[in-house]
């Protein structure tokens, strides 16, 4: 199985208890052979495997934010300057 999309994310807000909740996944398609009738057909589905999840307070999860809008920030002032 090759992936189609490597390390998607997903965030899941848990307003009761205050975290945040995000998932990592890999998404595949997965190649089954269906035989009727004397005729062959490939049926495809996709498969999704989670990878990680990391639970995080509110605070933790704005630090983290704040990181990857820095880095981003840098990355953008590199690539025009």
């Amino acid at each position: 199985m090759k992936p189609i999309y490597c390390n998607t994310a997903s965030i899941t807000n848990n307003n009761k208890t205050g975290e945040v909740c995000i998932s990592f996944t890999h998404i595949y398609n997965e190649h089954k052979m269906s035989v009727s009738g004397g005729s062959m057909t490939d049926v495809s589905m996709p498969v999704v495997s989670e990878e990680a999840c990391v639970v995080m307070s509110r605070g933790s999860f704005l630090a983290l934010k704040k990181l990857v809008d820095e880095i981003a920030g840098q990355i953008t002032r590199q690539q025009n300057g």
